[in-house]
Formats: structure tokens, sequence, C-alpha cells
């Protein structure tokens, strides 16, 4: 497969990286391997009503753009792609602690499904995918991702924590640096994806999942659409005590063959659940 290079543009404000590729996709303006970085976020989108927003240097706002046809991927696999992008963010950040030494607390790095890296009890980064065709009818998917590097960690409400990778580590990662490592481990992914090693991808991912052979409830939230869910997860008793007739509970055994949560109920039956991370325009 050949290699594709990335193609940095960088502007100083932004309302969205998301929204700006993706008409700049339905145009036919974007040729693999692009990548769009804010310096300075005012609308990003999170999943539900969420809004992502970034200071210049304090945060990495970046936006992916991932033709299938150049990747050689088919479209039902783009339902397994907030998965790998995250898969691919806990790799270069595991990859940062080994070069500060820091290898033993890789631990502290934490997947929940299907779109957050977490880092201690706080989220650190989210990635929000999202399906474009384009003028020729060709598909491709922008993949957004907001990283959190300086500043402080801070309380969000509602049960939410935002981590800061420098307040944490006392490292100060680059978001120059980050753009560039999560791109080329993305696309390293994607080819393995591509060649057909779901499975072994779906396995690294669940090995640093937060929610690993934990009970979790799948519940409704304030926040998030019609039709929406989130995930929580721990003590059984307590989920199943909160959560009533607004969700599912169950164990978690991994990741089903698109990507879906596997849950095994009381009775040891297994059922796969799908959130709808992917919007369709």
């Amino acid at each position: 497969m050949a290699a594709i290079s990335l193609q940095i543009e960088t502007l100083e404000l932004l309302p969205s990286t998301n929204t700006y590729l993706k008409e700049r996709a339905q145009r036919g303006e974007l040729s693999p391997g692009w990548v769009a970085r804010a310096l300075r976020q005012t609308q990003g989108r999170g999943r539900g009503e969420r809004v992502w927003e970034s200071a210049k240097e304090e945060s990495l706002t970046v936006s992916y753009w991932l033709d299938l046809a150049a990747h050689h991927l088919e479209l039902p696999q783009t339902q397994r792609l907030p998965l790998l992008v995250g898969l691919a963010l806990w790799r270069v950040a595991a990859r940062r602690l080994e070069r500060l030494g820091l290898e033993a607390r890789r631990d502290e790095l934490g997947l929940k499904w299907p779109n957050d890296l977490w880092l201690g009890e706080g989220k650190l980064a989210g990635i929000l995918c999202e399906l474009v065709r384009q003028p020729q009818g060709q598909w491709g998917v922008v993949a957004g991702v907001g990283l959190n590097l300086g500043g402080q960690p801070k309380d969000l409400g509602r049960g939410r924590h935002k981590a800061t990778w420098e307040a944490h580590w006392g490292d100060k990662w680059l978001p120059e640096e980050a753009l560039v490592s999560l791109g080329e481990e993305l696309y390293r992914l994607l080819e393995r994806l591509a060649e057909g090693e779901w499975s072994l991808l779906a396995k690294e991912w669940y090995s640093h999942s937060l929610h690993r052979e934990r009970w979790v409830h799948l519940h409704t939230a304030p926040w998030v659409k019609e039709g929406g869910s989130t995930l929580s997860w721990g003590d059984r008793e307590e989920l199943v005590g909160a959560g009533g007739a607004s969700g599912p509970v169950g164990l978690c055994r991994g990741l089903g063959e698109w990507g879906e949560l596997l849950l095994e109920g009381e009775g040891g039956e297994i059922e796969a659940y799908t959130l709808g991370d992917l919007y369709l325009k």
C-alpha cells in the first residue's frame, strides 16, 4: 500500500475543524492525507450537545481527512474508525510516557467506549468521526480530535472532569508534535484495518479499556440528543440501582465485529450495543 503523507493546514481561528473539513470535502477540495488544525477553536463539537473549545498551546484541535478509497477501506469499515482513532491516541500517549521513563504508569491511560481517552479520573481527549460524501460520490471520514495538553484540570459538572497532560505528568507535549505522531500512527492502523486485522486491533483496544470485565450501564443523559446514550461503569449493585428502565446493565466482554460494546447479562447472554457516533451527511 502506497504511503500517504500528512498535508497540514494550520488556521489561526476556526469555529470547528470538523465543519471546515466537511465543507471542503463536499466541494471536492481535499486530497488524501489532508489535516486541518485550529490554533483556537470556538465551536468544536463533541457528542450530543457538547462543545469543545480550545486555546492556543493548551490543546490540540485537529481533524484528519480519511479518504476511504485511498486507505483501501469499504464503507462498512467506517463504523470501526472512532475506536481506531482512540487506539492511535492511546499508542502515541503511551510512547510519550516511554520516552519520559514512565512506561510503568501507562495503565493511568484508559479508553472509554466508543470515543474517549481518559487520564486518571478525567477525560484527556475526545473523538468525533463524521462520514462525508464527495461530489463524485466517493466517501470519506473526517476524524476530529480534541486533546488537552496544557492548562489545568477542570470539573465540568455532571460528573465529568477534564484532565490535562502537562498538569498530570509535568511534561510539555507540543501540539505540533502530537499532531504528526497521531496522524502517522492512525495511518499505520488504517493499513492494518484494510489488511483484515480488525480482530487483533479490537483485542488491543479492549486491553486498554477502562471498563474491561467491569459492570457497565448504558443510559440516556440530559446532554445527549434523542436516541443517544452514554456509558458509566463501576459496582454492579450501584449501577443496577441507577439504571432503572433507562438502559441495560451488563458485564463488559469486549468489542463486536463492527465495534459494538458486548455486554453479558445476568443470565449469561451476550448482547451487542451500538452508539451512533458516526454522523451521515
